[in-house]
């Protein structure tokens, strides 16, 4: 028995992964199957140095890999790793969280892979293979998973189902549905953990303060109704036809469905306490609102804001639909792929960010519709000599608008019964971008021997964006952006003329870039071949859909990387031993960071806000190595472990003093001495896998497995209210915005019948009950909020095949 061999086809040619000179982890549909799990964060137990972790708040994708990734939702900002599905690229971190269903494999290649995959690609790339019907064949299975989580006692379902039926000879199609619901592992049971006060009312002991807080405080309770939360509700379905009526001629015709009824994502309130770093200047605990300490991260709160501008228990609601049709002409030299797809995804995201029932301190509605179209057309060369390359062009559009409906209940905490005016009404944001991306590449590779090969690769892209904004009041009315539920016309409608904004802004940019790879890689045996490489990437440059003024709103540029890479890859053992490993040494220039910086509205009021802008550069080197061994038949080991050391050789961001705790106008200050985002040092899982073939011809397959990262910061700003001198500013990281250490231990048995066609799976996951935050968002100097992994879940599985 050997090791199976791996083909890989991300990078627009079928090869051997293990003849090509780049690191990349390829994930099979069993592997997938076996993580019990169908979202892309888990793909972080499965590779080296990949770390997908969800948005604080939302069902996107965070992190990255390399040490890239950024903790931000910004509907105009692009993601630093690529993904496709069936080569159609998805460009933003809601649409890249994926469901992942009916795949036949994943590939993750690692580093910058800005010429066979183009924009938005410093840390790599992930491309998804979907399987696709079979010609001739009738067959199906249908898959039922039961599960419940330790927090709460809730519960989780899925149900997959697939037929594939031929169409006559030359034409077939496949039907692939997934119902995947859970419960969460949330509850709503939290209450305010100390007495309100509002800032605009005398403090206890003061005359009138009760008065003045009774008169403030919410309509509401201050804790929830004990309800679940969190919950997942997915409907997914891809209708595929297959025709090919010669070998010249192949098509595939995919159709696309995805309805998401899922909960407001569930938080919870973690700004610091006063004994970490002095409680970095917060001021929800001194409103009453103190972040949960040590406490139970499960019991938080939610809330009770329900209204048709903004309708917490109603969820988030995501509607997707794709057409896509990828067709192939095989010539006697060369072969031709004309990629087209058009996606369209409309989303209402109602959510309440501060992790407390208190209604409200800051709910919002975020709601998209967003439309792309990609058009490619590729040629690959096919020849018999020492020669051969791949060149295309591709089009894409990506277009966007965005509306946020948001309740500043904020303003009653901070003003008292004189901001009476906006418990019950609405800000309204407006946001648009427009997007064309044209690109050209080619790559191609030359024996130089029978055992050195050259490969050279280079694509320019050019990226144009259309931005619009429409946000604040004017100078003659604050307010004048507000509206009330009357007023409301539908969430993807805005509902106010273009003079009701003090912030109007009307820009456009284009953004280029070269983007080359070099690459030798030498065959010392049939068996072992080692490569080195030089390759570049850059993440488009664009606007802040959060700004609130012409400088602020003005375009960052593109961040850009080069990447120096040693592997290795090697089948040893007559095929039982698999070793590959890279040693890489990247550098990350004009870094795209976000920053706070004070501005003032139409109406001189003073405000922060959170922008993007460049600044900086990072030195990334690290090391990973993968392991695949078959000891015995019955017996296999798969490893993978990643080193990662990354700091920044500079980052100097112009920031508002004032949020260090010191007094001056806003100036650049030594950042340098922070931790990268998303950088944990080490990372790395064992997979030990046994089977046990029954006399009756049935298989039993016992699986352990553990996976373990280290600590990683994900926020790029210092804590507040340090203190110390404009010249040495105390500078800390930020409280409560780690990603946690932590080891999960996972483990499945599953049985097989003798014909294959019945299967049984009993798993557990995170089996120790670790609790470990994944991400978090510190909201200026107010609150603090931060989202967990799932608690211990224990499962069964049931499939049939026919």
């Amino acid at each position: 028995m050997q090791l199976e061999e791996v083909v890989v086809t991300g990078t627009k040619r079928s090869v051997a992964q293990q003849d090509l000179s780049v690191a990349v982890t390829t994930v099979t549909s069993k592997q997938l199957e076996t993580t019990f799990q169908n979202d892309v964060t888990a793909l972080t137990q499965l590779a080296p140095n990949v770390n997908l972790t969800p948005q604080t708040g939302f069902n996107a994708i965070a992190g990255g890999m390399r040490g890239t990734g950024f903790n931000s939702i910004l509907v105009t900002k692009d993601a630093s790793v690529g993904i496709t599905v069936d080569e159609f690229a998805f460009n933003h971190v809601q649409s890249q969280f994926i469901e992942m269903f009916d795949m036949e494999q994943v590939e993750i290649y690692r580093g910058p892979q800005g010429t066979l995959f183009g924009k938005n690609t410093t840390g790599g790339a992930i491309a998804f293979t979907t399987k696709k019907p079979v010609l001739g064949e009738f067959f199906g299975d249908i898959e039922g998973n039961y599960s419940q989580f330790a927090s709460n006692d809730s519960n989780a379902t899925k149900l997959k189902a697939s037929l594939n039926v031929p169409l006559g000879e030359t034409v077939a199609a496949r039907l692939a549905v997934i119902q995947d619901k859970s419960d969460g592992f949330y509850t709503n049971d939290k209450p305010a953990g100390g007495e309100f006060q509002s800032f605009g009312c005398p403090f206890p002991g003061q005359p009138g303060s009760a008065e003045c807080n009774d008169a403030a405080r919410s309509k509401f309770p201050d804790v929830g109704r004990g309800e679940d939360l969190g919950g997942k509700d997915v409907l997914a379905a891809k209708l595929k036809f297959r025709w090919q009526p010669s070998d010249f001629y192949l098509a595939d015709l995919i159709f696309e469905y995805v309805q998401d009824r899922g909960d407001t994502v569930a938080a919870a309130n973690e700004t610091p306490l006063a004994s970490q770093n002095g409680g970095e200047g917060y001021l929800w605990p001194i409103a009453g609102f103190p972040g949960i300490g040590g406490g139970d991260p499960f019991s938080t709160g939610q809330s009770y804001t329900a209204t048709p501008v903004v309708d917490i228990p109603g969820g988030h609601k995501i509607d997707a639909d794709g057409v896509y049709l990828n067709q192939t002409f095989a010539f006697d030299k060369f072969d031709v792929m004309w990629i087209m797809g058009t996606r369209s995804q409309d989303e209402v995201l109602a959510s309440t960010y501060t992790g407390e029932a208190y209604t409200s301190q800051y709910d919002a509605s975020r709601n998209s519709k967003r439309e792309q179209l990609q058009n490619e057309l590729r040629f690959s060369s096919n020849f018999s000599g020492p020669f051969n390359f791949v060149t295309g062009a591709s089009y894409y559009e990506d277009d966007v608008d965005f509306l946020v409906f948001g309740n500043l209940g904020y303003f009653l905490i901070f003003a008292g019964p004189a901001a009476e005016f906006y418990r019950d009404t609405y800000e309204v944001q407006v946001t648009s971008q427009e997007r064309q991306g044209v690109a050209y590449y080619i790559d191609g590779s030359y024996d130089l021997t029978d055992s050195l090969k050259l490969s050279l690769g280079f694509r320019h892209t050019q990226d144009e964006k259309v931005f619009a904004r429409r946000s604040l009041g004017t100078a003659e009315n604050p307010v004048s952006n507000f509206i009330t539920v009357d007023q409301f016309k539908g969430p993807h409608t805005n509902p106010l003329p273009i003079s009701a904004f003090g912030n109007v802004i009307d820009d456009k940019k284009d953004f280029s870039a070269n983007t080359y790879r070099i690459v030798l890689d030498y065959n010392w045996s049939d068996e072992l071949m080692t490569y080195v490489s030089f390759a570049t990437g850059f993440v488009s440059g664009g606007f802040s859909e959060t700004c609130g003024s012409a400088l602020s709103c003005s375009p960052y540029s593109s961040e850009e990387n080069e990447n120096f890479e040693i592997g290795a890859k090697a089948d040893m053992l007559d095929g039982k031993l698999r070793m590959n490993g890279a040693l890489f040494h990247t550098v990350y220039e004009n870094l795209q960071r976000d920053t706070v910086v004070a501005f003032k509205d139409a109406a001189g009021n003073d405000f922060q806000e959170t922008i993007a802008l460049n600044e900086g550069e990072s030195t990334a080197v690290g090391l990973e190595l993968e392991l695949s061994y078959l000891p015995i038949n019955s017996l296999r080991f798969d490893v993978n472990f990643g080193w990662l050391d990354h700091e920044y050789d500079s980052y100097n961001p112009g920031f508002d003093p004032t949020t260090l705790g010191l007094v001056g106008a806003p100036q650049p200050f030594d950042f340098s001495s922070l931790e990268v985002p998303y950088s944990p040092e080490f990372n790395g899982g064992v997979s030990a896998t046994y089977f046990q073939e029954l006399s009756s011809g049935g298989l039993l397959t016992y699986n352990l497995n553990f996976h373990y990262q280290g600590e990683a910061e994900v926020n790029p700003a210092p804590a507040s209210a340090q203190g110390g001198t404009l010249e040495n500013p105390i500078l800390r990281q930020k409280a409560n915005t780690q990603l946690e250490e932590r080891t999960l231990v996972n483990a499945y048995v599953t049985w097989e019948s003798p014909d294959s066609a019945f299967e049984v799976s009993l798993y557990g996951k995170n089996l120790t009950d670790e609790t470990y935050r994944v991400s978090a968002n510190p909201v200026a100097n107010l609150w603090n909020f931060t989202t967990y992994g799932a608690p211990r879940e224990l499962g069964i599985q049931l499939g049939y095949s026919f």
